[in-house]
């Protein structure tokens, strides 16, 4: 039953059976499969009743009355939504603050509001994304597969990272510009940056292992994202060596201000 549906998917001359021309399938065969639930051992046991392309979702009116879990089709939505929100925070909003703040400070104070308007409608949304993952997803207590458990170990890590964030900013030592910076002052901004570059870091390797765990759709989630980083480094490159360069050449004899706030 398997084969009859795998087979055209293959390469015809790879194997002697295959009659299809895709072949070398990157993430492996897919397929929707129908069964009943049997042994709920581990790994519980399933009794196929049918299999079908997997463009097709799972159809809550075909082949009844067999007992079947639509559970897969049914979180499709979810994904997408946690996915989306992960990649408009963790993919584009929260790296750009960071970047703004590490190429932007000769536009000051305009690099700090921009830096904390990104942080937080970004922090807003990824809390949005986590707390929807937390409470629709199980991957922790079903054991699903490793890319997505590391997945989700790494995005709880990330999370975490980001929300000390605000947290620490509160606490920030006061910044005296006509005295030298104060030990507090220094060892907050090397926790504060420290953190900052670990989240952004490690969430590229996490938003990566969620797209590749991802039943469908992972390659528009994947180019959206090189698309959003390759954003995010235009800007820091026009920071870093147009506009600072053009501020600084406003004001012949005068080198622009790298100062920060607060």
């Amino acid at each position: 039953m398997m084969l009859a549906v795998l087979r055209p998917m293959g390469r015809a001359g790879s194997c002697t059976t295959c009659t299809g021309t895709e072949g070398d399938e990157v993430r492996g065969p897919r397929a929707t499969v129908y069964g009943i639930v049997g042994d709920t051992g581990s790994p519980p046991t399933i009794s196929v009743t049918a299999v079908r392309p997997a463009s097709e979702l799972c159809n809550t009116t075909v082949y009844e009355p067999t007992t079947r879990s639509c559970a897969s089709g049914q979180l499709l939505p979810l994904f997408r939504a946690h996915g989306s929100l992960m990649l408009t925070s963790w993919g584009v909003l929260l790296p750009l603050g960071v970047m703004i703040a590490l190429t932007g400070r000769h536009r000051d104070p305009l690099w700090f509001h921009l830096h904390r308007g990104c942080q937080c409608l970004g922090l807003v949304l990824a809390l949005a994304g986590w707390i929807l993952a937390l409470s629709q997803f199980s991957v922790f207590s079903t054991g699903g597969t490793r890319t997505s458990f590391l997945h989700a170990c790494l995005g709880c890590t990330v999370m975490s990272l980001g929300l000390l964030q605000p947290l620490n900013a509160l606490l920030r030592p006061h910044k005296d510009t006509d005295a030298p910076r104060s030990t507090m002052r220094f060892a907050w901004e090397l926790l504060h940056k420290s953190f900052g570059y670990v989240a952004v870091v490690l969430s590229i390797v996490t938003i990566v292992l969620g797209t590749l765990s991802l039943p469908e759709g992972y390659l528009a989630f994947q180019v959206s994202f090189g698309v959003l980083w390759a954003l995010v480094l235009t800007v820091g490159l026009y920071l870093r060596f147009v506009d600072a360069n053009a501020v600084r050449g406003s004001k012949p004899g005068e080198r622009a201000p790298l100062k920060a706030v607060g």
